[in-house]
Protein backbone atom coordinates (compact mmCIF):
# COMPACT_ATOMS: atom_id res chain seq x y z
CA UNK A 1 0.00 0.00 0.00
CA UNK A 2 1.41 3.25 -1.16
CA UNK A 3 1.49 6.43 1.26
CA UNK A 4 -1.70 8.08 0.94
CA UNK A 5 -3.58 4.50 1.88
CA UNK A 6 -1.46 4.82 5.40
CA UNK A 7 -2.30 8.66 5.65
CA UNK A 8 -5.64 7.71 4.72
CA UNK A 9 -5.89 5.41 7.29
CA UNK A 10 -4.48 7.68 9.71
CA UNK A 11 -6.77 10.90 9.11
CA UNK A 12 -9.77 8.38 9.11
CA UNK A 13 -8.75 6.57 12.35
CA UNK A 14 -9.64 3.01 10.80
CA UNK A 15 -8.72 -0.19 12.34
CA UNK A 16 -5.48 -1.73 10.20
CA UNK A 17 -6.67 -5.07 12.35
CA UNK A 18 -8.96 -5.37 9.60
CA UNK A 19 -6.83 -4.92 7.22
CA UNK A 20 -4.12 -7.25 8.69
CA UNK A 21 -6.53 -9.55 9.33
CA UNK A 22 -7.53 -9.13 5.96
CA UNK A 23 -4.59 -10.20 4.11
CA UNK A 24 -3.71 -12.56 7.22
CA UNK A 25 -6.43 -15.11 6.08
CA UNK A 26 -6.28 -14.44 2.41
CA UNK A 27 -2.30 -15.52 2.72
CA UNK A 28 -3.55 -18.45 5.00
CA UNK A 29 -6.54 -19.35 2.11
CA UNK A 30 -3.62 -18.64 -0.93
CA UNK A 31 -1.35 -21.38 0.93
CA UNK A 32 -4.31 -23.67 1.06
CA UNK A 33 -4.98 -23.41 -2.47
CA UNK A 34 -1.60 -25.03 -2.81
CA UNK A 35 -1.44 -27.18 -0.21
CA UNK A 36 -4.51 -28.66 -1.87
CA UNK A 37 -2.97 -29.84 -4.87
CA UNK A 38 -0.29 -32.11 -3.02
CA UNK A 39 -3.39 -33.77 -0.83
CA UNK A 40 -5.64 -33.97 -3.80
CA UNK A 41 -2.91 -35.73 -6.05
CA UNK A 42 -2.15 -38.10 -2.96
CA UNK A 43 -5.82 -39.14 -2.81
CA UNK A 44 -5.57 -39.67 -5.98
CA UNK A 45 -2.87 -41.84 -6.06
CA UNK A 46 -4.28 -43.96 -3.08
CA UNK A 47 -7.42 -43.09 -3.73
CA UNK A 48 -8.48 -46.56 -1.50
CA UNK A 49 -6.57 -45.76 1.45
CA UNK A 50 -8.76 -43.94 4.17
CA UNK A 51 -5.82 -41.56 5.83
CA UNK A 52 -5.45 -39.93 2.36
CA UNK A 53 -9.48 -39.28 2.09
CA UNK A 54 -9.53 -38.26 5.53
CA UNK A 55 -6.66 -35.52 4.30
CA UNK A 56 -8.75 -35.05 1.42
CA UNK A 57 -12.36 -34.10 3.36
CA UNK A 58 -9.75 -32.15 6.16
CA UNK A 59 -8.41 -30.09 3.66
CA UNK A 60 -11.99 -29.32 1.95
CA UNK A 61 -13.58 -28.49 5.86
CA UNK A 62 -10.13 -26.19 6.19
CA UNK A 63 -10.82 -24.43 2.56
CA UNK A 64 -14.93 -23.76 3.99
CA UNK A 65 -13.72 -22.79 7.09
CA UNK A 66 -11.51 -20.07 5.84
CA UNK A 67 -13.01 -18.33 3.06
CA UNK A 68 -16.45 -18.36 5.73
CA UNK A 69 -13.76 -16.76 8.07
CA UNK A 70 -12.74 -14.40 4.96
CA UNK A 71 -15.79 -13.24 4.39
CA UNK A 72 -16.68 -12.74 7.98
CA UNK A 73 -14.05 -9.98 8.50
CA UNK A 74 -14.61 -8.63 5.19
CA UNK A 75 -18.27 -8.00 6.55
CA UNK A 76 -17.38 -6.91 9.64
CA UNK A 77 -14.77 -4.19 8.05
CA UNK A 78 -17.42 -3.32 5.36
CA UNK A 79 -19.60 -1.64 8.46
CA UNK A 80 -16.22 -0.38 9.95
CA UNK A 81 -15.39 1.28 6.66
CA UNK A 82 -18.89 2.97 6.02
CA UNK A 83 -19.30 4.08 9.65
CA UNK A 84 -15.72 5.06 10.09
CA UNK A 85 -15.32 7.24 6.75
CA UNK A 86 -18.87 8.58 6.76
CA UNK A 87 -18.54 10.34 10.56
CA UNK A 88 -14.46 11.72 9.30
CA UNK A 89 -16.56 13.38 6.17
CA UNK A 90 -19.21 14.68 7.68
CA UNK A 91 -16.88 16.20 10.81
CA UNK A 92 -14.42 17.38 7.83
CA UNK A 93 -17.19 19.15 5.82
CA UNK A 94 -18.82 21.07 8.49
CA UNK A 95 -15.64 22.46 9.65
CA UNK A 96 -14.71 24.23 6.48
CA UNK A 97 -15.85 28.00 6.58
CA UNK A 98 -18.46 28.80 3.95
CA UNK A 99 -16.08 31.35 1.62
CA UNK A 100 -14.70 27.99 0.41
CA UNK A 101 -18.18 27.18 -1.69
CA UNK A 102 -17.91 30.26 -3.73
CA UNK A 103 -15.16 28.76 -5.40
CA UNK A 104 -16.17 26.84 -8.64
CA UNK A 105 -12.79 24.94 -8.13
CA UNK A 106 -13.78 23.48 -4.56
CA UNK A 107 -17.36 22.83 -5.86
CA UNK A 108 -15.91 20.75 -8.84
CA UNK A 109 -13.49 18.78 -6.00
CA UNK A 110 -16.22 18.21 -3.59
CA UNK A 111 -18.32 16.95 -5.98
CA UNK A 112 -17.06 13.28 -6.33
CA UNK A 113 -16.42 13.15 -1.48
CA UNK A 114 -19.89 10.75 -1.82
CA UNK A 115 -17.63 7.48 -3.48
CA UNK A 116 -14.80 8.15 -1.32
CA UNK A 117 -16.45 4.70 0.30
CA UNK A 118 -17.24 2.48 -2.42
CA UNK A 119 -13.95 3.52 -3.93
CA UNK A 120 -11.71 2.61 -0.76
CA UNK A 121 -13.65 -0.77 -0.98
CA UNK A 122 -12.38 -1.68 -4.66
CA UNK A 123 -9.40 0.12 -3.79
CA UNK A 124 -8.48 -2.83 -0.66
CA UNK A 125 -10.39 -5.67 -2.34
CA UNK A 126 -8.27 -5.56 -5.21
CA UNK A 127 -5.04 -5.25 -3.37
CA UNK A 128 -5.76 -8.30 -1.52
CA UNK A 129 -7.12 -9.83 -4.76
CA UNK A 130 -4.25 -9.07 -6.57
CA UNK A 131 -2.26 -10.44 -3.48
CA UNK A 132 -3.49 -13.49 -3.25
CA UNK A 133 -2.91 -14.19 -7.01
CA UNK A 134 0.49 -13.16 -6.81
CA UNK A 135 0.83 -16.15 -3.62
CA UNK A 136 -0.74 -18.84 -5.57
CA UNK A 137 1.24 -18.34 -8.82
CA UNK A 138 4.34 -17.94 -6.15
CA UNK A 139 3.40 -21.75 -4.86
CA UNK A 140 2.66 -22.83 -8.45
CA UNK A 141 6.45 -21.91 -9.41
CA UNK A 142 7.97 -23.58 -6.15
CA UNK A 143 5.66 -26.89 -6.93
CA UNK A 144 7.20 -26.70 -10.85
CA UNK A 145 10.44 -26.24 -9.37
CA UNK A 146 10.48 -29.42 -7.12
CA UNK A 147 10.40 -31.51 -10.28
CA UNK A 148 12.20 -29.92 -12.98
CA UNK A 149 14.19 -26.95 -10.90
CA UNK A 150 14.35 -24.63 -13.32
CA UNK A 151 11.08 -24.62 -14.74
CA UNK A 152 9.60 -22.27 -11.98
CA UNK A 153 11.74 -19.52 -13.35
CA UNK A 154 10.90 -20.24 -16.62
CA UNK A 155 7.01 -20.16 -16.02
CA UNK A 156 8.01 -16.99 -13.59
CA UNK A 157 9.24 -14.92 -16.49
CA UNK A 158 6.44 -16.37 -18.69
CA UNK A 159 4.11 -14.88 -16.71
CA UNK A 160 5.81 -11.08 -16.65
CA UNK A 161 3.91 -10.87 -20.20
CA UNK A 162 0.74 -11.65 -19.13
CA UNK A 163 1.04 -9.06 -16.25
CA UNK A 164 1.79 -6.22 -18.82
CA UNK A 165 -1.23 -7.33 -20.79
CA UNK A 166 -3.46 -7.01 -17.63
CA UNK A 167 -2.42 -3.94 -16.24
CA UNK A 168 -2.47 -2.11 -19.73
CA UNK A 169 -6.19 -3.95 -20.20
CA UNK A 170 -6.93 -2.14 -17.06
CA UNK A 171 -5.25 1.30 -17.74
CA UNK A 172 -7.33 0.98 -21.22
CA UNK A 173 -10.87 -0.15 -20.00
CA UNK A 174 -10.12 2.42 -17.06
CA UNK A 175 -9.67 5.62 -19.99
CA UNK A 176 -12.81 4.45 -21.67
CA UNK A 177 -14.66 4.30 -18.80
CA UNK A 178 -14.15 7.65 -17.36
CA UNK A 179 -15.08 8.83 -21.08
CA UNK A 180 -17.65 6.98 -21.27
CA UNK A 181 -19.22 8.31 -18.26
CA UNK A 182 -19.42 11.85 -19.42
CA UNK A 183 -21.42 10.97 -21.90
CA UNK A 184 -23.66 8.39 -19.48
CA UNK A 185 -23.47 11.42 -17.36
CA UNK A 186 -25.72 13.30 -19.56
CA UNK A 187 -27.76 10.78 -20.56
CA UNK A 188 -28.96 10.47 -17.38
CA UNK A 189 -29.82 14.28 -16.96
CA UNK A 190 -31.74 14.09 -20.28
CA UNK A 191 -33.92 11.17 -18.48
CA UNK A 192 -34.40 12.84 -15.52
CA UNK A 193 -36.08 15.88 -17.89
CA UNK A 194 -38.05 13.25 -19.01
CA UNK A 195 -39.43 11.88 -15.67
CA UNK A 196 -39.13 14.23 -12.79
CA UNK A 197 -41.97 16.25 -11.49
CA UNK A 198 -40.28 19.72 -11.87
CA UNK A 199 -39.81 19.61 -15.24
CA UNK A 200 -43.13 18.11 -16.26
CA UNK A 201 -45.09 21.69 -16.31
CA UNK A 202 -42.55 23.08 -18.94
CA UNK A 203 -42.59 19.33 -20.93
CA UNK A 204 -45.82 19.87 -21.47
CA UNK A 205 -46.07 23.29 -22.52
CA UNK A 206 -43.07 23.84 -24.58
CA UNK A 207 -43.09 20.65 -25.92
CA UNK A 208 -39.60 19.58 -25.87
CA UNK A 209 -39.85 15.66 -25.44
CA UNK A 210 -38.75 14.45 -28.65
CA UNK A 211 -35.85 16.88 -28.56
CA UNK A 212 -34.25 16.15 -24.99
CA UNK A 213 -35.35 12.31 -26.72
CA UNK A 214 -32.71 12.94 -29.05
CA UNK A 215 -30.64 14.55 -26.79
CA UNK A 216 -30.38 11.47 -24.83
CA UNK A 217 -30.42 9.18 -27.56
CA UNK A 218 -27.16 10.37 -29.13
CA UNK A 219 -25.35 11.02 -25.71
CA UNK A 220 -26.46 7.31 -24.93
CA UNK A 221 -25.25 5.46 -28.45
CA UNK A 222 -21.75 7.85 -27.79
CA UNK A 223 -21.38 6.26 -24.43
CA UNK A 224 -22.32 2.93 -25.64
CA UNK A 225 -20.05 3.13 -28.42
CA UNK A 226 -17.18 3.74 -26.34
CA UNK A 227 -19.01 0.68 -24.35
CA UNK A 228 -18.98 -1.83 -27.20
CA UNK A 229 -14.79 -0.61 -27.98
CA UNK A 230 -14.06 -1.25 -24.30
CA UNK A 231 -15.74 -4.88 -24.43
CA UNK A 232 -13.94 -5.36 -27.63
CA UNK A 233 -10.61 -4.81 -26.18
CA UNK A 234 -11.58 -6.40 -23.06
CA UNK A 235 -12.43 -9.40 -25.16
CA UNK A 236 -9.13 -9.21 -26.76
CA UNK A 237 -6.78 -9.11 -24.27
CA UNK A 238 -8.69 -11.97 -21.86
CA UNK A 239 -8.08 -13.90 -25.23
CA UNK A 240 -4.20 -13.08 -25.31
CA UNK A 241 -4.08 -13.35 -21.67
CA UNK A 242 -5.67 -17.31 -22.34
CA UNK A 243 -3.57 -18.21 -24.71
CA UNK A 244 -0.96 -16.89 -22.64
CA UNK A 245 -1.87 -19.02 -19.72
CA UNK A 246 -1.86 -22.12 -22.24
CA UNK A 247 1.60 -21.13 -23.63
CA UNK A 248 2.54 -21.59 -19.69
CA UNK A 249 0.50 -24.40 -19.25
CA UNK A 250 1.92 -26.09 -22.19
CA UNK A 251 5.16 -25.47 -21.24
CA UNK A 252 4.67 -26.76 -17.44
CA UNK A 253 2.81 -29.88 -19.02
CA UNK A 254 6.16 -30.53 -21.64
CA UNK A 255 8.92 -30.01 -19.41
CA UNK A 256 7.18 -32.23 -16.58
CA UNK A 257 6.26 -34.84 -18.97
CA UNK A 258 9.96 -35.12 -20.99
CA UNK A 259 11.84 -34.00 -18.03
CA UNK A 260 10.48 -34.72 -14.89
CA UNK A 261 7.83 -37.61 -15.56
CA UNK A 262 10.03 -39.82 -13.14
CA UNK A 263 9.71 -37.52 -10.28
CA UNK A 264 5.76 -36.65 -10.16
CA UNK A 265 3.05 -38.85 -10.31
CA UNK A 266 -0.28 -39.28 -12.25
CA UNK A 267 -2.37 -37.82 -9.39
CA UNK A 268 -0.25 -34.57 -8.19
CA UNK A 269 0.33 -33.98 -12.08
CA UNK A 270 -3.45 -34.25 -12.49
CA UNK A 271 -3.98 -32.11 -9.30
CA UNK A 272 -1.58 -29.82 -10.48
CA UNK A 273 -2.67 -29.11 -14.12
CA UNK A 274 -6.48 -29.15 -12.83
CA UNK A 275 -5.44 -26.80 -10.22
CA UNK A 276 -3.98 -24.48 -13.41
CA UNK A 277 -6.94 -24.57 -15.27
CA UNK A 278 -8.94 -23.66 -12.78
CA UNK A 279 -6.21 -20.32 -12.00
CA UNK A 280 -5.86 -19.87 -15.91
CA UNK A 281 -9.55 -19.07 -16.01
CA UNK A 282 -10.07 -17.15 -13.01
CA UNK A 283 -7.53 -14.81 -13.54
CA UNK A 284 -8.01 -14.18 -17.09
CA UNK A 285 -11.02 -12.56 -16.70
CA UNK A 286 -10.51 -11.30 -13.30
CA UNK A 287 -7.21 -10.03 -13.26
CA UNK A 288 -7.65 -7.09 -16.40
CA UNK A 289 -11.30 -6.39 -13.68
CA UNK A 290 -9.18 -6.07 -10.50
CA UNK A 291 -6.05 -4.14 -12.18
CA UNK A 292 -8.93 -1.83 -13.23
CA UNK A 293 -10.32 -1.09 -10.13
CA UNK A 294 -6.47 -0.73 -8.35
CA UNK A 295 -5.63 1.85 -10.97
CA UNK A 296 -9.32 3.80 -10.66
CA UNK A 297 -9.59 3.55 -6.71
CA UNK A 298 -5.93 4.39 -6.53
CA UNK A 299 -5.83 7.81 -8.83
CA UNK A 300 -9.48 8.51 -6.71
CA UNK A 301 -8.18 7.88 -3.57
CA UNK A 302 -4.98 10.12 -4.46
CA UNK A 303 -7.43 12.96 -5.35
CA UNK A 304 -9.51 12.67 -1.89
CA UNK A 305 -5.78 12.71 0.19
CA UNK A 306 -4.78 16.01 -1.94
CA UNK A 307 -8.98 17.46 -1.25
CA UNK A 308 -8.64 16.66 2.35
CA UNK A 309 -5.02 17.72 3.09
CA UNK A 310 -5.75 21.20 1.51
CA UNK A 311 -5.70 24.43 4.41
CA UNK A 312 -9.93 25.49 3.70
CA UNK A 313 -9.63 27.70 6.98
CA UNK A 314 -9.15 31.77 6.67
CA UNK A 315 -5.18 32.66 7.63
CA UNK A 316 -5.95 33.57 10.85
CA UNK A 317 -8.71 32.63 13.46
CA UNK A 318 -9.60 35.08 15.89
CA UNK A 319 -11.08 34.91 19.48
CA UNK A 320 -12.63 37.96 20.16
CA UNK A 321 -16.38 38.17 21.45
CA UNK A 322 -18.82 40.72 21.51
CA UNK A 323 -22.10 41.02 24.71
CA UNK A 324 -24.02 42.18 22.02
CA UNK A 325 -24.38 44.45 18.45
CA UNK A 326 -24.79 47.99 19.06
CA UNK A 327 -23.77 49.54 16.22
CA UNK A 328 -21.91 48.05 12.78
CA UNK A 329 -19.74 50.65 10.38
CA UNK A 330 -18.86 49.64 7.08
CA UNK A 331 -15.01 51.41 5.64
CA UNK A 332 -14.72 51.86 2.33
CA UNK A 333 -15.59 47.53 2.24
CA UNK A 334 -15.48 45.90 -1.26
CA UNK A 335 -15.09 42.14 -2.51
CA UNK A 336 -14.24 40.62 -6.05
CA UNK A 337 -15.05 37.20 -7.60
CA UNK A 338 -11.26 36.93 -9.57
CA UNK A 339 -10.96 40.37 -10.73
CA UNK A 340 -14.59 41.10 -11.26
CA UNK A 341 -15.61 43.59 -8.02
CA UNK A 342 -19.12 42.86 -7.12
CA UNK A 343 -18.81 45.59 -4.15
CA UNK A 344 -16.62 48.45 -4.81
CA UNK A 345 -15.88 50.88 -1.41
CA UNK A 346 -18.87 50.51 0.71
CA UNK A 347 -19.22 52.91 3.86
CA UNK A 348 -22.55 53.18 6.01
CA UNK A 349 -23.32 52.27 9.71
CA UNK A 350 -26.34 50.53 11.07
CA UNK A 351 -27.85 50.74 15.05
CA UNK A 352 -29.18 49.28 16.94
CA UNK A 353 -33.10 49.79 16.58
CA UNK A 354 -33.25 50.58 13.16
CA UNK A 355 -34.43 48.83 10.06
CA UNK A 356 -32.48 48.87 7.36
CA UNK A 357 -33.35 47.68 3.92
CA UNK A 358 -30.83 47.24 1.32
CA UNK A 359 -32.35 47.39 -2.29
CA UNK A 360 -31.28 47.82 -5.99
CA UNK A 361 -31.28 45.38 -8.93
CA UNK A 362 -29.91 42.08 -9.62
CA UNK A 363 -26.41 41.33 -9.38
CA UNK A 364 -25.30 44.49 -7.57
CA UNK A 365 -24.38 42.65 -4.69
CA UNK A 366 -26.84 42.98 -1.95
CA UNK A 367 -26.56 39.14 -0.90
CA UNK A 368 -22.57 39.45 -1.38
CA UNK A 369 -23.00 42.14 1.06
CA UNK A 370 -24.80 40.21 3.86
CA UNK A 371 -22.42 37.04 3.46
CA UNK A 372 -19.63 39.86 4.29
CA UNK A 373 -21.67 41.00 7.62
CA UNK A 374 -22.10 37.10 8.81
CA UNK A 375 -18.36 36.38 8.00
CA UNK A 376 -18.92 33.71 5.77
CA UNK A 377 -16.51 36.11 3.12
CA UNK A 378 -13.14 38.05 3.14
CA UNK A 379 -13.10 41.24 2.26
CA UNK A 380 -11.42 44.56 1.80
CA UNK A 381 -11.50 47.39 3.86
CA UNK A 382 -12.93 47.19 7.10
CA UNK A 383 -16.39 46.39 8.68
CA UNK A 384 -16.33 47.23 12.63
CA UNK A 385 -19.19 45.82 15.15
CA UNK A 386 -18.97 47.72 18.34
CA UNK A 387 -15.53 49.43 17.41
CA UNK A 388 -14.33 45.80 17.23
CA UNK A 389 -13.37 44.44 13.78
CA UNK A 390 -15.62 42.10 12.14
CA UNK A 391 -12.46 39.78 11.45
CA UNK A 392 -10.88 39.43 15.01
CA UNK A 393 -14.67 38.14 16.23
CA UNK A 394 -15.01 34.16 16.51
CA UNK A 395 -17.66 32.73 14.36
CA UNK A 396 -19.08 31.23 16.84
CA UNK A 397 -19.83 34.67 18.32
CA UNK A 398 -21.39 35.85 15.31
CA UNK A 399 -23.20 32.86 14.80
CA UNK A 400 -24.59 33.72 18.02
CA UNK A 401 -25.33 37.56 17.36
CA UNK A 402 -26.87 37.24 13.65
CA UNK A 403 -29.97 35.69 12.52
CA UNK A 404 -30.74 34.93 8.92
CA UNK A 405 -33.28 33.61 6.31
CA UNK A 406 -31.97 33.55 2.59
CA UNK A 407 -34.33 33.56 -0.52
CA UNK A 408 -32.84 29.94 -1.16
CA UNK A 409 -33.54 28.54 2.53
CA UNK A 410 -33.50 25.19 3.20
CA UNK A 411 -36.81 23.04 3.51
CA UNK A 412 -35.85 20.12 6.40
CA UNK A 413 -38.06 17.26 6.24
CA UNK A 414 -38.48 16.97 9.82
CA UNK A 415 -41.19 17.64 12.16
CA UNK A 416 -42.59 21.29 12.26
CA UNK A 417 -40.98 21.59 15.92
CA UNK A 418 -37.31 19.97 14.23
CA UNK A 419 -37.42 22.77 11.84
CA UNK A 420 -37.99 25.84 13.89
CA UNK A 421 -35.65 24.60 16.65
CA UNK A 422 -33.71 22.25 15.96
CA UNK A 423 -33.10 20.98 19.78
CA UNK A 424 -36.61 21.41 21.01
CA UNK A 425 -35.58 24.19 23.76
CA UNK A 426 -38.52 26.50 23.61
CA UNK A 427 -42.16 26.67 23.01
CA UNK A 428 -43.05 27.51 19.29
CA UNK A 429 -46.53 28.76 20.29
CA UNK A 430 -46.23 32.36 19.56
CA UNK A 431 -43.68 32.30 16.88
CA UNK A 432 -45.96 30.32 14.89
CA UNK A 433 -48.74 32.86 15.69
CA UNK A 434 -46.30 35.71 15.00
CA UNK A 435 -45.25 34.37 11.09
CA UNK A 436 -49.22 33.73 10.93
CA UNK A 437 -49.03 29.62 10.02
CA UNK A 438 -50.15 29.03 13.64
CA UNK A 439 -53.73 27.16 12.58
CA UNK A 440 -52.19 25.63 9.72
CA UNK A 441 -49.57 23.57 11.73
CA UNK A 442 -52.84 22.77 14.48
CA UNK A 443 -55.09 21.19 11.64
CA UNK A 444 -52.43 18.52 11.08
CA UNK A 445 -52.66 14.79 13.01
CA UNK A 446 -49.84 15.77 14.74
CA UNK A 447 -49.60 18.78 14.76
CA UNK A 448 -46.26 20.20 15.64
CA UNK A 449 -44.73 16.70 15.31
CA UNK A 450 -45.78 16.37 11.89
CA UNK A 451 -43.04 15.53 9.77
CA UNK A 452 -43.07 17.91 6.55
CA UNK A 453 -41.77 16.81 3.16
CA UNK A 454 -41.67 13.04 1.54
CA UNK A 455 -40.04 11.20 4.22
CA UNK A 456 -41.61 9.37 7.08
CA UNK A 457 -45.14 10.11 5.29
CA UNK A 458 -44.97 13.88 5.72
CA UNK A 459 -46.94 16.52 4.39
CA UNK A 460 -46.08 18.67 1.89
CA UNK A 461 -46.46 22.59 2.05
CA UNK A 462 -46.75 25.31 -0.49
CA UNK A 463 -43.76 27.37 -1.15
CA UNK A 464 -45.39 30.48 0.87
CA UNK A 465 -46.16 27.43 3.81
CA UNK A 466 -42.31 26.60 4.06
CA UNK A 467 -41.05 30.59 3.97
CA UNK A 468 -43.40 30.90 7.13
CA UNK A 469 -41.36 28.02 8.44
CA UNK A 470 -38.24 29.71 7.53
CA UNK A 471 -38.88 32.79 9.20
CA UNK A 472 -39.85 31.26 12.56
CA UNK A 473 -36.49 29.41 12.44
CA UNK A 474 -35.12 33.05 12.44
CA UNK A 475 -37.52 34.65 14.88
CA UNK A 476 -36.80 32.27 17.60
CA UNK A 477 -33.40 32.15 17.57
CA UNK A 478 -33.57 35.84 19.64
CA UNK A 479 -30.69 37.49 17.69
CA UNK A 480 -29.38 41.28 18.00
CA UNK A 481 -29.14 41.13 14.15
CA UNK A 482 -31.98 39.73 12.04
CA UNK A 483 -30.80 39.57 8.14
CA UNK A 484 -33.98 38.88 5.80
CA UNK A 485 -33.41 38.34 1.82
CA UNK A 486 -35.93 38.11 -0.10
CA UNK A 487 -38.46 37.03 3.03
CA UNK A 488 -42.02 37.82 1.84
CA UNK A 489 -40.79 36.73 -2.24
CA UNK A 490 -43.28 33.59 -2.02
CA UNK A 491 -45.87 35.39 -0.45
CA UNK A 492 -49.18 37.20 -1.72
CA UNK A 493 -49.21 40.76 -0.25
CA UNK A 494 -51.48 40.09 2.12
CA UNK A 495 -49.85 37.51 4.11
CA UNK A 496 -46.45 39.46 2.84
CA UNK A 497 -47.95 42.58 4.70
CA UNK A 498 -48.83 40.70 7.84
CA UNK A 499 -45.31 39.29 7.93
CA UNK A 500 -43.75 42.44 7.51
CA UNK A 501 -45.98 44.33 10.78
CA UNK A 502 -45.24 41.21 12.32
CA UNK A 503 -41.12 41.29 12.01
CA UNK A 504 -41.21 44.54 12.40
CA UNK A 505 -42.89 44.83 15.58
CA UNK A 506 -40.31 42.05 16.87
CA UNK A 507 -37.01 44.20 15.10
CA UNK A 508 -38.31 47.32 16.51
CA UNK A 509 -37.89 46.83 20.13
CA UNK A 510 -34.39 46.23 20.27
CA UNK A 511 -32.67 45.07 17.38
CA UNK A 512 -30.67 45.83 14.03
CA UNK A 513 -32.76 44.88 11.20
CA UNK A 514 -31.81 43.71 7.55
CA UNK A 515 -34.39 43.70 4.93
CA UNK A 516 -33.35 42.62 1.17
CA UNK A 517 -36.17 42.74 -1.02
CA UNK A 518 -36.83 44.12 -4.95
CA UNK A 519 -40.63 44.74 -3.54
CA UNK A 520 -39.93 48.37 -3.02
CA UNK A 521 -42.74 49.12 -1.38
CA UNK A 522 -42.29 46.88 1.73
CA UNK A 523 -39.52 49.48 2.20
CA UNK A 524 -41.79 51.99 4.20
CA UNK A 525 -41.58 50.57 6.97
CA UNK A 526 -38.22 50.86 7.24
CA UNK A 527 -35.80 53.63 9.17
CA UNK A 528 -33.14 53.51 6.23
CA UNK A 529 -32.98 52.68 2.77
CA UNK A 530 -29.62 51.66 1.56
CA UNK A 531 -29.75 51.95 -2.45
CA UNK A 532 -26.88 49.62 -4.42
CA UNK A 533 -26.31 50.30 -7.65
CA UNK A 534 -23.11 48.46 -9.70
CA UNK A 535 -21.57 47.55 -6.41
CA UNK A 536 -21.47 50.85 -4.44
CA UNK A 537 -24.05 52.23 -2.02
CA UNK A 538 -25.15 55.32 -4.05
CA UNK A 539 -27.85 56.66 -1.98
CA UNK A 540 -28.82 56.10 1.99
CA UNK A 541 -31.46 57.99 3.45
CA UNK A 542 -35.18 57.56 4.50
CA UNK A 543 -38.70 56.22 2.44
CA UNK A 544 -39.64 59.84 2.21
CA UNK A 545 -36.75 61.87 1.66
CA UNK A 546 -35.52 59.26 -1.49
CA UNK A 547 -39.15 59.68 -2.77
CA UNK A 548 -39.28 63.51 -2.43
CA UNK A 549 -35.82 63.71 -4.08
CA UNK A 550 -34.41 63.01 -7.76
CA UNK A 551 -33.51 59.84 -6.74
CA UNK A 552 -32.37 56.31 -8.56
CA UNK A 553 -34.49 54.87 -5.93
CA UNK A 554 -37.74 56.86 -7.13
CA UNK A 555 -36.47 55.59 -10.16
CA UNK A 556 -36.55 52.41 -9.16
CA UNK A 557 -39.92 52.65 -7.40
CA UNK A 558 -41.87 54.57 -9.63
CA UNK A 559 -40.84 51.95 -12.48
CA UNK A 560 -42.29 49.32 -10.25
CA UNK A 561 -45.29 51.24 -9.21
CA UNK A 562 -46.18 51.15 -13.36
CA UNK A 563 -45.74 47.55 -13.28
CA UNK A 564 -49.13 47.52 -10.85
CA UNK A 565 -51.03 50.29 -12.25
CA UNK A 566 -50.73 49.48 -16.06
Amino acid sequence: MGGFMLKLIKVTKLKRSYILLLFFFSLVFSFISILEIFIVGKFLNNIQEIEYFIGFIIILFLHFIFRQLLNFINYKFNLHIDKVFSEFILNFISEIPYFNYENEDFHREIYFIKDVVPKFKDYLKSIISLFSYFIRFLGYCFIVSTFVWYLGIIVFILFIPLCFVAIYSGNLEYENYLESGNFFRRASYFTKVLINKEFALERTLFKYNDFIKKKWKESKDKGIIIERKTLFFSEFYASVGIMLMMIILFTIFFMIIFFGKNSISFGLCTALISSLLVFTDEISYKLSIDVKKFVDSKLFLKKFINFISKDYSLAIEFDKTIDSIDRIEFKDVSYSYGNSYVLKNCSFFLERKNKYAIVGENGTGKTTLVKILLGLLDYEGSILINGVELREISRKCLVKHFGVIFQDFVKYEMTVSENIDFYNNNDIDEILKKVGIYEKIESFENGKNQFLGKLEEGISLSLGEWQKIALARLLIKNCDCLILDEPTASLDSISEREIIENVNSIIAEDNIGIWITHRLGSCRSCDYILVLKDGKIVENDTFKNLLNSDSYFKELYTTQRSWYDE
